[in-house]
């Protein structure tokens, strides 16, 4: 997931504008085959060194939707050279309340979601592009993510498994109200894919720690974080107790408090079970 607030950064990389997007054959070569229309989801904040490969990675999308938590570097700037983005604002709650926002404001049924640090490989591209294609089977599907940390790719330690539900019809997903570790609720059981989603989890040391102390700082304000990660999420709370007794008001992360940010769509792609 992506780390927020990241570093500012202050490289911005060249990019080329391409054209509009449109719906595109399933393979090369043979004649141009309709599919249903696909949106993709990017969240940001603060990432300009990472957004334009994400793009790029999703140009075959029949739009791309950025929803920006007020980035202070190039992010929003490099998103808006691409024909077919769309680049919205919107206070960071957390990840999942802000992915629910964004799936109410796209214009295609079929969502696909990444983090600015990570690419929709062409093998994800080239699957999910047959699946639109073809009749539906169902209306979600995990990715599995293959994960860099510090220049290499994490092959142990239970990240080699991660997977994660990221292609579905938007009627028949939804987050749930959770401020960190909200895993996508879906009405069906859904599928896998064959193909994965590269994740660059993290480029050093230092970013882990602030990413670590991050979510545990939104852990402890919405229970949810592994060995130092729980640590700091209970002295946290513990802190945040003793100024309660001292009569003063400690700060705490805002919540997506608007109900219309976690009701389920009426809209379905299948029948509900």
């Amino acid at each position: 997931m992506t780390a927020y607030p990241a570093p500012v950064s202050v490289h911005t990389p060249p990019l080329k504008k391409r054209p509009t997007l449109l719906p595109v054959s399933v393979e090369e070569g043979k004649p141009q085959s309709l599919r249903r229309r696909i949106s993709a989801i990017v969240t940001t904040f603060n990432e300009a060194d990472s957004i334009a490969e994400c793009l790029e990675s999703l140009a075959w999308c029949d739009e791309i939707l950025v929803v920006d938590s007020h980035s202070t570097d190039a992010t929003r700037k490099i998103a808006r050279r691409y024909d077919g983005v769309r680049v919205l604002l919107r206070t960071y709650y957390g990840a999942a309340s802000q992915k629910n926002w964004a799936i109410d404001r796209c214009r295609h049924d079929w969502i696909l979601i990444l983090d600015a640090d990570e690419r929709a490989t062409p093998e994800l591209r080239s699957e999910i592009e047959k699946i639109l294609a073809a009749p539906v089977a169902t209306s979600a599907y995990s990715i599995r993510r293959r994960t860099y940390a510090m220049g290499g790719e994490v092959r142990f330690s239970g990240w080699q498994h991660d997977k994660v539900v990221r292609f579905f019809h938007r009627g028949d997903a939804r987050y749930p109200n959770r401020r960190v570790h909200a895993d996508m609720q879906t009405l069906h059981p859904p599928g896998v894919l064959d193909a994965v989603l590269d994740h660059r989890m993290v480029d050093t040391l230092d970013e882990y720690a602030e990413r670590t102390r991050r979510y545990a700082f939104w852990g402890a304000a919405q229970f949810g974080v592994p060995a130092y990660g729980t640590f700091l999420k209970y002295a946290a709370v513990w802190s945040w107790r003793l100024e309660f007794e001292h009569r003063r008001n400690p700060k705490l992360p805002e919540f997506d408090d608007d109900p219309t940010t976690w009701a389920w769509p009426a809209t379905s792609s299948l029948p509900r079970e």
